[in-house]
């Protein structure tokens, strides 16, 4: 194969040939103070550069003119003396380089992808295809893919095909792998995709990036028509070529100003309403942090939402209510901190902060206590807890555990696969709504 084939029209190409030298540039006078080839020139040479490394690039308004030699491109705002001085350019690429240099004189090709511009990525990879180990030409390929939002459809079939990889850490049913897909495109169209993830909470990012409410699509594919894994930016990307998928379905989930009108339709705005009023900010640790304020706030919606769906009633959505506004609020760190439940209990009676009735506190205690544990351990102490109904406490468990989780969405480390109710599953597309617009509650 010509590897020369798989540059034909790329959009790497187009940027390198775009770049034009200082000796065109200079018709076209000192642009606004920000161009004094002269001085710089003069500067240069003192520092043993040459003009002749040095581009316009009228496609980067903000940095048009950049360093381009080799394996290296460094922007940077005006070609003037004072600026590649006070931005301390050439010491930038003079460092750049050496980095780049070390990695490829020690064949650290991995390191070398990892370090080079996105803009260079795919020439260099041509460049030195035949240099990389063989073992190693796939993975680095497809950590550029991620790396550089490159599209499948680009690339000669034939270049991919050699490029797949054969060993999969995945294990599908016999049906094949569940994936998702998230776009604003008709079913007809996703047929074509290329691009599809195995966590659904990552297919309703792509479906409503670009506006409140897009399209999510779910199918299986044969273990065999996967081109690539991609792990990497928490995406568990799921590579095949347009159309290796059949039987696609779409998955409807309803928009969070359709819950909001639920739940003022069904009385449970208001409820939602009086209890984020006793939210006070002098309680938390960092009241805006990940853990304060809009994290409980969120929680305190998601756990009434979520308990009316799952036919909870009045008294057990007030428990439930109860539970969000106070289970974080015994933390001293955003840390993994499976005790932080205990000392948040501990600190609402010490401020004899709760309003539930005596008879229901070893309930909302339990809850507290145990929605940072996980779940075996939470189920253990439940065997032992004393003075509670256990079904009841069992249900309400696992309606808060997937509220908290939820809202996980926030730090990027939402898993739609570890929540315990279908129910849950109702609320994705609200959460990542609630996330991107908060204006809606």
């Amino acid at each position: 194969m010509n590897l020369n084939d798989v540059l034909r029209g790329h959009p790497e190409v187009f940027f390198v040939d775009s770049l034009a030298p200082l000796e065109e540039a200079r018709l076209m006078g000192d642009r606004r103070g920000r161009f004094h080839y002269q001085e710089s020139a003069d500067y240069l040479a003192e520092a043993d550069f040459s003009t002749h490394d040095f581009y316009y690039n009228h496609y980067n308004p903000l940095a048009p003119f950049c360093f381009f030699k080799d394996y290296l491109i460094v922007d940077f705002p005006r070609f003037t003396a004072e600026t590649l001085i006070k931005y301390g350019v050439l010491d930038s690429i003079k460092l750049a380089r050496a980095k780049l240099d070390a990695a490829l004189a020690a064949l650290d090709y991995k390191t070398f992808f990892a370090l080079l511009d996105t803009r260079l990525a795919l020439l260099m990879y041509i460049k030195y295809f035949q240099a990389i180990p063989s073992e190693q030409r796939s993975s680095i390929f497809w950590r550029l893919y991620a790396r550089c939002d490159w599209r499948l459809n680009t690339f000669p079939a034939e270049f991919i095909e050699s490029l797949k990889q054969k060993r999969l850490p995945l294990k599908a049913a016999p049906g094949g792998l569940t994936v998702y897909h998230g776009s604003i495109h008709s079913l007809h169209s996703v047929h074509e995709a290329f691009s599809w993830t195995l966590d659904v909470n990552t297919a309703i990012y792509y479906a409503t990036r670009l506006q409140k409410k897009g399209r999510v699509f779910k199918t299986r594919i044969p273990l065999d028509q996967v081109q690539a894994f991609i792990p990497w930016k928490k995406e568990y990307e799921i590579v095949v070529f347009p159309g290796a998928v059949k039987d696609v379905e779409e998955i409807t989930f309803h928009s969070a100003s359709y819950y909001i009108k639920k739940m003022k339709s069904e009385g449970v705005w208001s409820l939602y309403r009086d209890y984020a009023a006793r939210i006070k900010h002098e309680i938390f640790y960092r009241p805006t942090g990940i853990h304060g304020l809009a994290h409980t706030r969120n929680v305190l919606l998601m756990v009434l939402l979520l308990g009316r769906l799952t036919n909870s009633d009045l008294n057990d959505l007030k428990i439930l209510a109860e539970t969000a506004l106070y289970h974080d609020i015994g933390r001293s760190n955003d840390n993994f901190d499976p005790e932080h439940g205990k000392a948040s209990y501990e600190k609402a009676e010490e401020l004899n902060l709760f309003q539930v009735p005596d008879q229901e506190k070893s309930l909302v205690r339990f809850l507290i206590e145990t929605h940072c544990m996980d779940d075996q351990q939470g189920m253990r102490l439940l065997g032992q807890w004393p003075d509670i109904d256990r079904e009841r406490a069992l249900h309400l468990f696992k309606v808060f555990k997937d509220a908290d989780g939820l809202d996980r969405v926030r730090i990027m480390d939402l898993d739609a696969r570890q929540l315990r109710l279908p129910e849950s599953w109702e609320l994705l597309l609200m959460t990542r709504q609630l996330l991107d617009f908060p204006d809606l509650v």
